[in-house]
């Protein structure tokens, strides 16, 4: 019996993990791609009123992202997002803590397909990085495209996302504005998530400057981070160019 109960707690275990990794895709590749055709069908129909009520709130709502977002520590911190962490697993390493009382702008190497790592260890506490770093404000930085379909940004900036703009980093970690700010930002981009392959760790950095000089404009201690294991995840093809 105490088996059989061992591997029912085992089952149930990988079925979380499973759940959560299809909740992060439906969030990240889907919801993008049906909420636009949703709005459209509602603008046809009766239901056009609730249209008009969100297009008021976006347009009113439009400067957050470049405004630091509204974290939602209750959303980020509830224990289901452990199972998408053990999934891989994942986990977070802290070679030297970061201390209260400063901004903090970190480096994440690479970028990945879609950095899972950067999802697990920031945008969610799954790892306990808001344990491990008490009082502090964590965001991470994404692209303004991001901030485009309805209701999925609003899903991100209470994930902690924020734009990956020169405007939006300055804004958080200014610290003349606020203190105690963690902003993530994967220094590659697009362009390395294209040499994104298993046993590949090419880095963009050459061209990839201006974080430092904002790093050094706003006060902001910079940090590296590199992902292991990120790389890894996904088979794509090879660019040729």
């Amino acid at each position: 019996m105490k088996s059989f109960n061992v591997w029912l707690h085992n089952i149930a275990e990988k079925c979380l993990e499973n759940i959560m990794i299809c909740y992060y895709l439906l969030l990240v590749f889907l919801l993008p791609l049906i909420i636009p055709f949703l709005f459209i069908y509602m603008i046809v129909t009766s239901w056009w009123p609730i249209v008009l009520l969100y297009l008021t709130w976006f347009i009113y709502d439009y400067k957050s992202p470049k405004r630091g977002g509204y974290p939602s520590t209750w959303i980020r911190t509830r224990s289901i997002h452990k199972y998408f962490a053990r999934y891989f697993p994942i986990h977070l390493h802290i070679t030297t803590p970061l201390i209260s009382g400063k901004n903090y702008l970190i480096g994440s190497h690479p970028h990945g397909i879609i950095s899972m790592n950067t999802f697990a260890n920031f945008t969610t506490n799954a790892t306990g990085m808001l344990e491990k770093h008490p009082g502090m404000n964590v965001r991470v930085c994404t692209l303004t495209p991001q901030f485009w379909p309805p209701l999925r940004r609003e899903w991100g900036m209470l994930y902690g996302l924020i734009d990956c703009s020169k405007e939006s980093l300055h804004y958080v970690l200014n610290t003349k504005n606020s203190i105690n700010n963690i902003v993530v930002l994967i220094v590659g981009g697009a362009e390395e998530a294209l040499d994104a392959h298993p046993g590949s760790h090419i880095l963009t950095l050459s061209k990839r400057k201006g974080f430092i000089k904002i790093a050094i404009e706003t006060g902001a201690q910079l940090v590296p981070m590199y992902c292991f294991g990120e790389n890894e995840l996904f088979e794509q093809v090879r660019k040729e160019f």
